[in-house]
Formats: C-alpha cells, sequence, structure tokens
C-alpha cells in the first residue's frame, strides 16, 4: 500500500470552505453550511494516484440524501454534533479516481474543529475504502509542522478508517493512553490531535451513511438528483455544440472505414455521425426531413442517444453527468437535460421531455456506407483537424468504464427495458415490453431492437455478404429485411420498414439508478 507524506497547502485553501458552500448552495442562512473539497483538486488527486487519467466530484447533504440518517451520525460518532460544521446542509464533497475506466480509488474530506481555527481533514482510500493517505489541507496549529510530518501520516494511514470511531474515548474523554497512535507534539496540542482522531472517524461514518463510494443510487426527490449530478475532469478539449453542420458524400468522407458512427436513416436517405466529432463536440444539432434532432455522446459509459428537439430548443454539452451520462443544456431556458431520460433534470421552470430517436444505429463508417450508400456524413467545424478528433475520440473511448455489468437499454416511449447479454454469441433475444413483442438482435457488437408484428415474427437467415449486416424473415409480411436498420429488402409490395425501438448502452449499475423501477433482465448464455 502506497503512504505519501501529507501536503503543504496553498494560500487559496484558507478562503477555500469559506466560500464553497455559497457556490454549492443557492440560499446560504446566516450561518452557512461550511463544505471542504480539495483547493486544487487536479493536482493533488495526481500526486495521490499518479496513474489518474480522470475523475469526478460529487457534493451531497444529509438534507437532501438521508434526513433520517443525520441523527446517526452523531450516533455512531459517540460525540454531539458540531452546531457549524455537522448541521444537516453541510455539503460533502466525493471525488471517485480513475485511470482508463477502472476507478482507483475516493477522496473525500470534512471540516472539524479544531483549538485554533477549523481542521481540513482529507481520506484517500484505495477503490475497497482501504486507507492509502490522510491529508491534513489546513490546521493552523502553531506546530502544524510536527502534525504534517511524515511519521504521523504513516501512522493515520496504517489503520483502518472503520476502526477511528473505536477511539472515541480519545477524541471524546481525552483518555489517549492506548489508541495505538503518538500524538506528534508531545501533548503539547492535543485538543487538534483528538480533533484529527475525530475526523478520521467522522469520515468512515459519512462513508456508510451519506456518500457511499462506488454506489448508485437514485435520488430520492428532485433536490436528492440535482445533488448527484458529477462533474467529470478528463483533460482531452471539448469544444461548442455544432450548430451548423456540415455534411459530404460518403466518397468525400475523410472519416477512415474503421471510424465509428451513428447511423440513422429516419424518414430519408440517412445521415452518418462520426463519434470523432462527437469527441470534441459532444452535441450535433441537426434538421434533417422536416425533423429537429440532437445527437449525443458520452464517454463516461460510451453512452449515444438521439433525441428530437423541442421547438425553439438547442443543446450545448455540459461537463456534467448523471450517473454516468452526460447532460447537455437547453439554450432556450438553461435547464439541464439526460439524453438517456430525454428529460430535464433541473433549471427547468416546468417538466420538459422529448421522445428519442429510434433506429439510430452504432456501427462502423465502412458498414454505414454499405447500409446507406445514399446518406449524408457529417463533418466536423472547418478549423478541427480530422486526424486530432480521432486521436481525442480514442482517448476517450479508453476512458469509457470498463468495470461491472454492462446493459443495453431499450427504450419505448417513457419506459426503459434493461439487458445484459452474455458475453459471447450473436442472434435474437424474445423480449415482452410493454405487452409488446420485441426482438433484440445483436450481431457482432452491433444491436438493433424491432418491435414484432407477431410474436416470433423475424427469423435470422442470413447475412448481407456485402455490409455483413443480418438478414431477417419477417413471417408476418413475408418479407426479407437488413436487420440493422430494418429496410426491406424484398418481398411483397406492402411490406413495410420493420419498427424499430431505441437502443443506447451503459453500466448496469447506472441503469438502476437513472431508471429506478424499470425492468433489468440478465440473459442466460445460448
Amino acid at each position: 500500500m502506497l503512504k505519501t507524506t501529507m501536503k503543504v497547502p496553498t494560500l487559496q485553501t484558507l478562503a477555500l470552505c469559506a466560500v464553497l458552500s455559497a457556490l454549492v448552495l443557492p440560499a446560504p442562512r446566516a450561518e452557512a453550511a461550511v463544505g471542504c473539497a480539495l483547493t486544487n483538486p487536479e493536482d493533488d488527486l495526481r500526486s495521490f494516484f499518479p496513474g489518474m487519467t480522470d475523475f469526478s466530484t460529487r457534493y451531497l447533504t444529509f438534507q437532501a440524501q438521508a434526513p433520517d440518517n443525520h441523527g446517526l451520525l452523531e450516533r455512531d460518532l459517540g460525540d454531539p454534533l458540531d452546531p457549524v460544521y455537522e448541521t444537516a446542509d453541510v455539503p460533502y464533497t466525493l471525488y471517485a479516481v480513475r485511470k482508463s475506466g477502472q476507478v482507483l480509488g475516493y477522496v473525500f474530506g470534512a471540516n472539524q474543529r479544531g483549538t485554533y481555527s477549523n481542521i481540513q481533514v482529507i481520506a484517500v482510500t484505495e477503490r475497497d475504502l482501504s486507507l492509502r493517505n490522510v491529508y491534513l489541507q489546513k490546521i493552523r496549529s502553531p506546530l502544524w509542522e510536527s502534525f504534517r510530518s511524515e511519521g504521523f501520516s504513516e501512522a493515520l494511514s496504517a489503520r483502518s478508517l472503520e476502526s477511528y470511531p473505536t477511539l472515541r474515548d480519545c477524541y471524546v474523554k481525552g483518555e489517549c493512553d492506548d489508541v495505538g497512535i503518538t500524538d506528534p507534539t508531545a501533548g503539547k496540542e492535543t485538543g487538534d490531535f483528538r480533533a484529527i482522531l475525530r475526523a478520521l472517524a467522522k469520515l468512515h461514518v459519512l462513508s456508510r451513511l451519506l456518500l457511499e463510494p462506488g454506489v448508485e443510487r437514485p435520488g430520492r426527490d428532485d433536490q436528492a438528483r440535482s445533488e448527484r449530478v458529477s462533474s467529470w475532469w478528463h483533460g482531452e478539449p471539448t469544444g461548442p455544440a455544432i450548430q451548423t453542420p456540415r455534411w459530404c458524400a460518403p466518397g468525400q468522407s475523410p472519416w477512415p472505414d474503421e471510424e465509428p458512427v451513428l447511423l440513422w436513416r429516419g424518414d430519408g436517405d440517412g445521415v452518418i455521425v462520426p463519434l470523432s466529432v462527437l469527441g470534441t463536440h459532444p452535441v450535433v444539432n441537426v434538421a434533417h426531413m422536416g425533423r429537429e434532432i440532437a445527437f449525443t455522446w458520452s464517454p463516461y459509459q460510451d453512452t449515444a442517444v438521439g433525441f428530437e428537439r423541442p421547438q425553439g430548443a438547442r443543446f450545448e454539452p455540459t461537463s456534467e453527468v448523471l450517473h454516468g451520462v452526460m447532460l447537455v443544456t437547453a439554450t432556450d431556458d438553461r435547464s439541464q437535460w439526460s439524453p438517456a431520460l430525454g428529460a430535464s433534470v433541473r433549471g427547468a421552470k416546468e417538466p420538459r421531455a422529448t421522445d428519442l430517436l429510434t433506429g439510430l444505429v452504432r456501427t462502423s463508417h465502412a458498414q454505414a456506407v454499405r447500409l446507406a450508400p445514399q446518406a449524408r456524413v457529417l463533418l466536423s467545424d472547418p478549423r478541427d483537424d480530422p486526424k486530432t478528433l480521432i486521436e481525442v475520440r480514442a482517448r476517450l473511448q479508453a476512458l469509457g468504464t470498463t468495470s461491472g455489468e454492462r446493459a443495453l437499454v431499450i427504450a419505448s416511449g417513457r419506459s426503459r427495458h434493461g439487458i445484459v447479454l452474455p458475453d459471447t454469441g450473436s442472434g435474437i433475444e424474445r423480449l415482452q415490453i410493454e405487452r409488446r413483442a420485441v426482438a433484440l438482435v445483436h450481431f457482432d457488437g452491433h444491436h438493433a431492437a424491432f418491435e414484432e408484428r407477431e410474436p416470433s415474427a423475424l427469423i435470422f437467415v442470413g447475412r448481407d455478404p456485402f455490409s455483413g449486416a443480418p438478414w431477417l424473415w419477417d413471417r408476418s409480411q413475408e418479407s426479407l429485411h437488413e436487420g440493422l436498420t430494418g429496410r426491406v429488402l424484398s418481398g411483397p409490395q406492402r411490406a413495410r420498414p420493420l419498427r424499430p425501438l431505441t437502443v443506447y448502452g451503459m453500466a448496469a449499475a447506472s441503469f438502476k439508478a437513472l431508471h429506478p423501477g424499470m425492468p433489468l433482465q440478465t440473459l442466460k448464455p445460448r
């Protein structure tokens, strides 16, 4: 286990907690709730975890998340709560530090009343919440150098975080002879020594009752859900939304055959949207065949969604994610939306919602052109270099969540149905969604879902030798269809294209939090 020494904070730290509540809480009280966060999170977190590639930040309060648990904080600490630093509306900060889609660990801290001023105590933990380091970001003791010594840091870090509440005889009563940690000031500043132990006990209790590192949980109401929005830092350039798209024919496309794209045929020849454009411009606002559409990609969980834009609204990206899916901002009222929900999640005077695009297929550029040779291919901003965009997209893809089960989400109206597919195998899965027969087609990592006109009407009969797409026979129409877009290949003149549904992917744990109460089904290997 890596142990690092305590860092000396910058002068900015002294003012941090005084202003944090003003940033987090819209209407602070006369005695404002005082939270605690890292002064320089990018630099601090990289010093704790040198392999870090990205991190997310979330602010949570007992008041919004779990009011009943606030009383348990006092019980589990064994000490009355502080009237300034431990009220129900104090925001606590949780950092989740990642490397290439895997969580490395967590960082969270709290203010603790000390002898001379508040002490900011930061716990740095491994992914399993074992203590990695203790960082005193702020302490005004005249013997502060002793408290920040490497030896004291190592002594604090050597204990498990869950062991600190057992030291209450020391931090409450002052009976500290048997705690196993030596006061670095030899009793000269015992008040601050006991305060640091109490702060670490509090951080353990907070990790259980409020912060719950690694757990995705739906908010109990709008305010609780709003607090569960995280900011995501990844260090890659992010540009504004594309508001006036430029297009080219497939023959003039600058994108390589292997470029991942979104193909949407809609009611015409279709459009092809490269992920490399969405990597740098995460929202593309499009007008196509009389429809106003937004295409989005959230690399945090590799979630690509298109949706109908409400009249008069365009959308811009944000650096915030709700359960792993990027939020976007509507330009007409500045409300924030989750593309996966197709709805506003905060900032709207009245709830707003729209329809997700059906039939949006994720595939390669080469296959998209074979499936829709007349489709328009999206170009990026004229100032962008396609090679650079491709490199940024590849780095962002490498950051996508790779741990835990992944769910395919089938959307039908406001309902969602999550499917966890086996790691191997291709074929057609038969589902019942809102009393309708649905065929989930999955081949070679490509996915599409179609509403069947009668149960088990769609049958896999082969592959297109040119595009590689599956062929589906529709027994209800006696027609042959291309199995990713549902286009009619042959059959009677009355045959109609298959009726597609919306399909997108995300972590299974995030599906449960973003779509609480919606079914999540795990399919067994064939």
